[in-house]
């Protein structure tokens, strides 16, 4: 290997502490994947309130300064170590959760009731900026600022502020990685003073889009690097089918765009390992899965029936997860005496439309369709243990882990022919 890189991931969300989606998984397995061959990689997130094992933290920096938009602001920095172990390659990270009370220490990551909180660009303004200071205030000056969608975006346009005004980052690149470009992070152009954008970025080039601030579109315009989360997202982004609205800026860019797809972590998704599972079970010998099946099923209050296919699904409630058409097909199906008997569970949680119409379709259909509202990662496991079959049906997809997951578990994965699947 060449010299070993030093990596700073700055993101919202990390698996096992914090999560809504695939970038949590992402953002603790690839920094445990990159330790392992060898490279300094250190992670700084957010201390939400409801951050599991806080009680086992401890202080790394009582006070981090962070400047943004010409206010001084104050964070304090907790930290654990992450641990990857299996396959021989045992590695570990520095994980940091940035501790603002005004900021992140509220019911929800990103709303409350499903309405967004109308001070997500300074929440997460905050956070990239405090990326940048963390590093300085550790004397660990990366050769890598790896930041991730939306949330930390504004990190690409801290870091070439940095540059022009310290020699110490004169060589660090920034890489912004696109998990879902579909979630751009809008918010009103009165913001952009306090974010430290400067006049000059306020335009239809970079952070303006309709008068009001994207931050996702200013990533793109000012990071040195930018990654899909698959190749087929990465095509996808130069089309207008696919550029979320922001197709001209991906293509001009496009010399810059890498698609790489996403891996998952094999010490964590294992189903000879996991422990989660009330049984293990390998493809040699697969009666755990049996065992998993009829957990599941009791989990959910379905009919113990080893015999009927269960279809399971794990996702944000939201229409880019295909229940636009998936609940009504359900209804349909469920209702029909002509098909064989099937039994239908999901978890999630997200658009209370949506959690409303699975609850009105589950209280149709006791005992052949279940679903638990939130989100509850042993749970994810079993789901993806227990089922015959895994529903993937999105509108579009960057790049998807749970089919991924399925495939290690022997599960079937029902996708449709989008991004990553």
């Amino acid at each position: 290997m060449s010299k070993p890189l030093r990596v700073a991931f700055v993101c919202s969300e990390v698996a096992g502490f914090s999560k809504t989606g695939g970038l949590a998984d992402v953002c603790h397995a690839l920094p445990l994947a990159l330790a392992a061959l060898g490279h300094e990689v250190r992670i700084l997130t957010p201390l939400y309130a409801s951050v599991s094992g806080q009680e086992d933290f401890t202080v790394v920096q009582p006070t981090l300064a962070v400047s943004l938009g010409g206010r001084l602001l104050a964070g304090k920095v907790w930290g654990t170590t992450l641990v990857s172990g299996g396959s021989g390659e045992d590695a570990s990270v520095a994980l940091h959760f940035l501790e603002h009370q005004e900021f992140f220490q509220r019911p929800g990551f990103y709303d409350e009731g499903g309405s967004a909180y109308l001070d997500n660009a300074l929440r997460f303004g905050f956070l990239a900026a405090a990326g940048l200071a963390w590093c300085e205030a550790q004397g660990w000056i990366p050769d890598i600022l790896h930041l991730h969608d939306w949330h930390t975006a504004t990190g690409a346009l801290y870091l070439r502020q940095r540059r022009d005004s310290d020699a110490r980052w004169r060589k660090t690149r920034s890489v912004l990685t696109l998990h879902n470009a579909g979630y751009q992070g809008h918010a009103p152009m009165s913001q952009a003073a306090a974010l430290g954008i400067p006049a000059e970025f306020r335009n239809q080039e970079v952070f303006e889009e309709h008068g009001q601030l994207n931050l996702l579109k200013g990533g793109i315009a000012l990071a040195d690097k930018l990654n899909a989360v698959s190749p087929g997202y990465a095509e996808e982004l130069l089309t207008p089918l696919g550029g979320h609205g922001l197709h001209v800026h991906f293509q001009r860019r496009q010399a810059d765009l890498a698609g790489i797809l996403n891996g998952v972590d094999e010490s964590s998704w294992n189903p000879e390992t996991d422990p989660h599972l009330p049984t293990n079970y390998s493809l040699k010998d697969r009666s755990g899965k049996r065992a998993c099946k009829a957990a599941l099923q009791q989990r959910f209050r379905l009919p113990e029936k080893p015999e009927v296919p269960l279809f399971g699904m794990v996702s944000r409630l939201t229409e880019q997860k295909g229940f636009g058409y998936l609940l009504p097909a359900l209804e349909q199906w469920l209702a029909s005496a002509a098909l064989p008997e099937f039994q239908v569970l999901l978890l999630g949680s997200g658009d209370e439309h949506l959690r409303q119409a699975l609850d009105r379709l589950a209280a149709s259909h006791p005992g052949r369709l279940g679903w638990l509202h939130g989100y509850n990662d042993p749970l994810a496991h079993l789901i993806e243990a227990g089922s015959d079959f895994f529903l993937m049906p999105s509108l579009y997809e960057p790049c998807g882990l749970n089919q991924i997951y399925s495939l290690r578990y022997g599960t079937l994965p029902i996708v449709r022919s989008v991004g990553g699947l």
